[in-house]
């Protein structure tokens, strides 16, 4: 993972923008978990352009890659509502799974 930094602050929310580099050689999936024990709910803004709730044991998918794609960076959109917070834990209490794939 590369960069996190904060967009906007709207009351309790915090937006941030995080780079993620891949290299991948087959076609892949970035999905987005939230990590164990974070206390606040946290959204990210999923493939098809909308800010979905990120529960535990969901995930939702951020990015998509062909195959033969190389090296690129994706940037992941995360809103963090924390409240009683006036920053965004760093880093944002979410995990990053790169998903393959098959190829037959």
């Amino acid at each position: 993972m590369g960069t996190t930094r904060e967009l906007s602050r709207h009351g309790s929310v915090r937006e941030s923008l995080a780079t993620v580099r891949i290299v991948a050689n087959a076609g892949y999936r970035l999905v987005v978990r939230r990590a164990p024990g974070a206390a606040a709910r946290v959204w990210v803004k999923s493939a098809n352009g909308e800010f979905q709730e990120v529960t535990s044991g969901s995930s939702v998918t951020v990015d998509r890659g062909e195959p033969n794609a190389g090296e690129r960076e994706s940037e992941v959109h995360i809103r963090v509502d924390r409240p009683g917070s006036d920053k965004i834990p760093d880093p944002p209490p979410v995990l990053y799974d790169l998903v393959m794939n098959p190829t037959l």
